[in-house]
């Protein structure tokens, strides 16, 4: 065997030893890592269902992999009021479940790829200013990015069930609290989207068509105009100190029953604070308690 054929030899013995130690060397730091965050998460299969706050911290990475499994599920508040402050997560993950990261003080999230499903109240209640979909499609679930404090261009999460439709509001996030306004184009207002958030002014689309259930209850303002074009009203869409209440085209509205209010008589709504009966309704009462003639 000639000398060159020695040094060739030697140095793919060399090459195929450092890959080998490599691969070692990484599978023991996976292991190690996995070791360390056993004592961090509490999981079942693939789902991690709970988070060790006061001995792991409040700046959370979730790992890929736990017990030797992808992580790909984010259980119902696992990670719910937990005071977190950041949260990166894997993009091994599919799914979060409802109120899995709510009540936090998170300020960034990445929603990685192959996450197909955020549930309700899934990222509620945080400070996230930083919000990014590397996924195209989601099934969200009610409110799941309410009372956060985006901007107001990023600030209405829209539906992502099929691809991005920008006609439907599912979650308003924005920091704006004082006066609110919705798109052009939207269409579709889901239920509780913009709920207990103080919201003390907001102006809707003219092109708005449904207010979905508790659409806006849980805010501070007083008055309200519903565009011509709402021919859908979901029940408890506002707050009863809601004082004033303008309809563009009532006969396109089918129903106003909520607040046990069946029919209204005039085009523009004024509610009593306390009583939250119409000024018609008011008078009545008075005719038939003999206060008026």
């Amino acid at each position: 065997m000639g000398k060159r054929t020695i040094v060739i030899i030697a140095s793919i013995v060399a090459i195929v030893g450092a890959v080998v130690f490599r691969l070692v060397m990484n599978n023991k730091t996976e292991e190690e890592q996995t070791t360390s965050d056993k004592t961090c998460f509490k999981y079942s299969g693939t789902k991690i269902t709970g988070y060790y706050y006061n001995l792991c911290g409040k700046e959370v990475v979730i790992p890929r992999i736990l017990g030797g499994v992808e992580v790909q599920s984010i259980g119902e508040s696992a990670f719910e009021n937990m005071q977190i402050t950041s949260v990166t997560l894997p993009d091994s993950l599919l799914e979060i479940e409802q109120y899995a990261f709510n009540k936090n003080l998170i300020e960034s999230v990445v929603i990685p790829e192959k996450v197909t499903s955020i549930g309700k109240n899934a990222f509620s209640n945080n400070k996230i200013s930083n919000l990014e979909f590397k996924s195209s499609k989601i099934d969200f679930g009610e409110t799941p990015f309410n009372n956060n404090l985006l901007d107001d261009k990023n600030a209405f999460i829209y539906d992502m069930s099929s691809g991005l439709d920008t006609s439907y509001i599912v979650s308003y996030a924005g920091k704006n609290r004082d006066n609110v306004k919705v798109p052009n184009g939207v269409k579709n207002i889901g239920p509780y989207a913009f709920s207990d958030q103080e919201i003390k002014k907001i102006t809707l689309d003219k092109d708005l068509v449904v207010i979905g259930n508790g659409a806006f209850v849980g805010n501070n303002f007083a008055e309200i105009t519903i565009p011509g074009k709402v021919e859908s009203l979901g029940d408890n869409a506002f707050d009863y100190n809601i004082q004033r209440i303008v309809v563009e085209n009532k006969g396109k509205i089918d129903d106003f029953s909520y607040y046990g209010m069946q029919t209204f008589l005039e085009d523009v709504l004024i509610f009593d604070g306390k009583t939250k009966k119409t000024e018609k309704e008011l008078e009545l009462e008075k005719v038939e308690e003999g206060i008026i003639q």
